[in-house]
């Protein structure tokens, strides 16, 4: 279930045949991207703390790093708003020795604001911003919760249990993903309920479990089991609460261990 951000990149965004800025937020994959269309490059990143204060020191230490590299070689400079000064020497090597630079930052408003030499349109700006990865996760975590959705109802019928199914919302906010109803309300007694928590994650982090165990505290419900369902791949048994991976959790319901 993870999402593989190299697998469409390349298409996305071409390589430059000369020198260039790419500017992104933090995450959205630019040094990945980097490696991967400039894989002979030399790459130096400056969050490297050694090579950030020997550079910030003496900028011309850049070319000795560089060494005996040919005309028209790339050098990929990763974080470069941390060393904005470095951009005079950058600019000489374009000229001096015919190197091209990837200069990768995530904000080009930090090198404007101390007035860094942007190479006075020796190198052209390329933006990486998040475009398809915050609705394609959205997309996709709603996908797995409809497809618990599905083998939920499935099940349901096939075994001919038919008991009601539920999403749960209080006034407050309280939200569960389902609620299966397995014994009706009795005049003296409330019903009993399965509750399950779905997300699309491959590591469960405990705080989901708030509001799961905040329907034990409901004096109109007896619980009978409450269940997360994560893309991670252990079982964990947390008190009364059970966290599934998704196959197992399949697994699990159509041999009759969920409800």
């Amino acid at each position: 279930m993870t999402l593989e951000r190299t697998d469409y990149i390349p298409r996305l965004l071409k390589c430059p045949n000369r020198s260039f800025f790419l500017f992104g937020p933090r995450g959205v994959g630019k040094s990945t991207m980097l490696r991967q269309v400039l894989p002979e490059a030399l790459h130096l990143d400056l969050l490297d703390a050694s090579l950030y204060l020997e550079l910030s020191r003496d900028p011309h230490r850049l070319e000795a790093i560089i060494g005996h590299r040919p005309r028209g070689a790339w050098i990929v400079l990763d974080e470069i708003q941390k060393a904005s000064g470095l951009l005079d020497e950058v600019h000489r090597l374009m000229e001096s020795r015919r190197w091209r630079f990837a200069l990768c930052g995530s904000s080009a408003r930090k090198l404007r604001r101390g007035g860094a030499n942007l190479l006075a349109g020796r190198a052209v700006t390329v933006n990486l911003d998040w475009l398809r990865d915050p609705a394609e996760r959205v997309w996709l975590g709603a996908a797995l919760e409809t497809l618990v959705y599905h083998e939920l109802r499935v099940y349901n019928k096939v075994s001919r249990k038919l008991w009601p199914l539920f999403f749960y919302r209080t006034p407050a906010g309280v939200e569960v993903d389902f609620i299966i109803e397995t014994a009706r309300r009795q005049w003296d007694s409330p019903p009993h309920v399965v509750a399950v928590e779905v997300k699309r994650a491959e590591r469960w982090e405990r705080v989901w479990e708030k509001h799961l165990r905040s329907l034990i505290e409901n004096p109109g419900l007896t619980i009978d089991r409450l269940i997360g369902v994560y893309c991670g791949s252990r079982i964990y048994e947390f008190d009364n609460l059970t966290v599934f991976p998704l196959e197992d959790f399949v697994t699990a319901l159509f041999a009759g261990e969920i409800f």
